[in-house]
């Protein structure tokens, strides 16, 4: 990690311009179960590439209609630290994912980190064949060969606003939760500070801009997949020239989305945590926060530096 961060940070400026997605694998396969965590614009190909893998414990049983897809949960985690995705998401804006086949289920205790972390356990224990090593393998194959072939970017922006109309939800019902600390028929708190008002206004206006943002992605990402079907069939080369010049446009757009979402000065206490939707937990270590300068402020009853990170999310619509 120490590695990934400082070429990185060497390298900010080209991969700032060229970066289109970063994909990670830091466990590729210790059990049978498929999990991943993500940013959500990578969503849609990580569900394609997975319906294209037979899930090798089906096929040894002589099952090869059953892909990894099909028995997966479909679960999809907040990227959060302890791998060399974070530099990446977390200080460069780059949308990441980190997959792997694990579980809780395993013959043998995963010895991470240890010297018991062997070949030796792996062939006997983990993934005995190494079949699931393959698996991952294509997996991770199939989502480059979408992400570099693909005329036109296979993200899903209405996938991210919709995330992020559900962080701020959740959010809201932790504030609902305590607001019976505020109540005309309380002795001591009969109404809520006017720091905590005013953050209360910024919030409801970051809600509409969310709203705002969710019906352009959808519209955006609908032209996008016409653009995409119009390139799949056969035309004059003028008008391929001109489809290939829409499909430039789009696809700089959907690179340059999620860079839209740093902030410069970074997180209070954390400067080098540029991202103001995804960061790993100011306390929990290795798990994602979402909106991470709300959640700390408001867990801070920091009303002043709540305001604040209200404003810069609601800048954010502006950008895109």
């Amino acid at each position: 990690m120490l590695g990934s961060t400082e070429w990185a940070e060497d390298h900010q400026k080209l991969l700032s311009q060229k970066a289109l997605a970063y994909i990670n694998v830091d466990v590729g396969a210790r059990n049978s179960k498929f999990s991943t965590a993500a940013h959500p614009l990578l969503q849609d190909v990580i569900h394609a590439a997975t319906k294209k893998v037979v899930d090798p414990n089906c096929a040894q049983a002589g099952n090869f209609s059953t892909s990894v897809y099909d028995v997966w949960n479909k679960r999809i985690r907040t990227l959060g630290s302890g791998s060399d995705y974070t530099v990446f998401q977390d200080f460069l804006g780059i949308p990441s994912l980190d997959m792997g086949f694990s579980g809780q289920d395993a013959i043998s205790v995963y010895h991470y980190h240890s010297n018991y972390d062997s070949h030796a356990w792996m062939s006997r224990y983990g993934d005995p064949g190494f079949r699931y090593h393959v698996a991952i393998a294509k997996i991770w194959g199939l989502i480059a060969l979408q992400l570099s072939e693909s005329p036109v970017v296979p993200f899903n922006a209405t996938s991210y606003t919709t995330g992020l109309g559900e962080y701020l939800a959740h959010i809201q019902s932790g504030l609902n939760a305590s607001s019976s600390d505020y109540s005309p028929h309380h002795p001591h708190h009969p109404h809520p500070p006017t720091d905590e008002k005013e953050f209360l206004h910024h919030l409801s206006q970051l809600q509409h801009s969310i709203h705002r943002l969710q019906v352009r992605a959808k519209e955006f990402d609908a032209r996008a997949a016409h653009l995409a079907d119009e390139l799949s069939k056969p035309a004059p080369w003028w008008r391929r020239i001109v489809l290939w010049w829409r499909a430039r446009t789009v696809n700089k757009q959907y690179k340059f989305f999620d860079r839209a979402f740093l902030y410069k000065r970074g997180l209070d206490d954390r400067p080098w945590f540029q991202h103001l939707v995804y960061a790993p937990g100011k306390w929990t270590g290795y798990s994602g926060d979402t909106f991470p300068g709300l959640v700390e402020s408001v867990s801070e009853k920091n009303w002043t530096n709540a305001v604040v990170s209200d404003i810069c999310y609601g800048r954010m619509e502006t950008r895109y």
